[in-house]
């Protein structure tokens, strides 16, 4: 009973990551059939995904400071009710600015909120070394649920429509919100002999504004994840080139299983090799998946490479982060730059949906997304090397 209260916090945080498969891979499933149904243009409709992560950067703030202060189960359980009736109240939309005003409203409390929640009790749980293979095995959970949805949710909007598929996956997101609650049960995370352990290594907030390394990792989560914005648009650039509806869904899954195992091995390579290798090899992996997608061959290993640069928002970034400025006051930190992933997001959604519209393809944003990654590799060098300078 005591291994089973231990394990409890990994459960849950691993259903919380497993629920942003429903705003990252799930809701990609949309954007043809909505645009066919409704007359959108790609770029236009994929102005939502904008809002909605738009949202996502305000309410990721607001609920960093929350956590200090609440429960994660009380943040949890708002966050279950908020998302299930916003995702609920898209299938009503009809017109554009609908889908605008829902989705920026949504994700108030919606994808990076559970990611913050599962993070927090990850890193407020475990020293450094351990917490690296567990955040890879938690975050495996985005792709676990990534992979069931994506073999459901296509052949159910196929079968009932778009409607009842936003519908469907507004009852999954509150389901899975409330289960990840009771299974916390009266877990206190801040009460634990483990986070007792842990939390009082590293800086303030206030101290972290003043250190140009913060600012850099803004940044550099800001290029990683608009680069991610690839991953909302693989149904439509697979079926640009051709592929058949079946073999559509079963490269997503591809893509999804792949994103799951990558953040496990991930988190392997973090703690055997360290971050800050890990961390190169990773980024570097990413730019070489993009070009590598360009190809009709090479499109199937660069969907699994991609799938494993996915991730490295949600793995890779909260190791670098606690090894700048450790887990004082980690919430409130990582919070604000999880905020920049969330403004990559707003900024690449209609990029790369744009791109498909001008250019009738995904390759320019395919070859722009390398550079860009080349770029971020040579940030994060920066970023080490005064680390290292600092601690000297």
């Amino acid at each position: 009973m005591g291994k089973l209260k231990a394990v409890r916090p990994i459960i849950a945080a691993f259903l919380l990551a497993a629920s942003v498969g429903i705003t990252t891979t799930a809701i990609s499933f949309f954007v043809t059939p909505v645009c066919d149904s409704l007359g959108f243009d790609r770029g236009d409709f994929s102005l939502y995904f904008s809002l909605m992560t738009a949202g996502n950067a305000v309410g990721v703030v607001l609920v960093g400071q929350m956590l200090n202060k609440v429960s994660v189960r009380s943040v949890i359980s708002i966050t279950g009710v908020w998302a299930g009736v916003g995702l609920f109240m898209l299938s009503f939309a009809s017109k554009l600015w609908m889908f605008y005003v829902i989705a920026g409203i949504m994700g108030l409390m919606a994808g990076s909120t559970m990611m913050l929640c599962a993070n927090v009790i990850v890193q407020k749980s475990y020293e450094s070394q351990k917490a690296s293979k567990v955040l890879g095995i938690v975050m495996a959970g985005s792709g676990v649920g990534g992979v069931i949805l994506s073999l459901v949710v296509p052949g159910f909007i196929e079968n009932f429509g778009w409607k009842m598929g936003y519908r469907f996956l507004g009852i999954c997101w509150f389901v899975i919100a409330m289960t990840a609650v009771l299974i916390l049960g009266n877990h206190d995370l801040n009460k634990s002999s483990q986070s007792v352990k842990v939390e009082g290594e590293g800086v303030t907030r206030a101290q972290a504004l003043k250190d140009p390394n913060l600012y850099m990792l803004l940044l550099l989560n800001f290029c990683l994840n608009a680069c991610n914005g690839l991953q909302q648009q693989v149904p439509a650039l697979l079926e640009g080139r051709g592929f058949a509806t079946a073999s559509i869904s079963a490269m997503v899954s591809m893509l999804t299983a792949s994103l799951a195992l990558g953040k496990m091995a991930q988190g392997f390579l973090y703690s055997k090799v360290g971050i800050k290798k890990g961390s190169y090899s990773m980024v570097l992996l990413y730019s070489l998946g993009m070009l590598m997608m360009l190809g009709r061959i090479s499109i199937y290993p660069g969907i699994i490479t991609v799938a494993c640069g996915f991730g490295l928002c949600t793995t890779m970034m909260p190791m670098v982060v606690r090894y700048n400025f450790g887990t004082k006051d980690y919430a409130a930190i990582w919070s604000m730059v999880s905020t920049a992933s969330s403004i990559g997001g707003v900024v690449a959604a209609p990029v790369w949906g744009s791109t498909y519209d001008i250019a009738g393809n995904y390759d320019p944003a395919l070859i722009g997304a390398s550079a860009v990654l080349i770029g971020a590799l040579m940030l994060l060098i920066i970023i080490y090397k005064r680390k290292e300078k600092k601690a000297a």
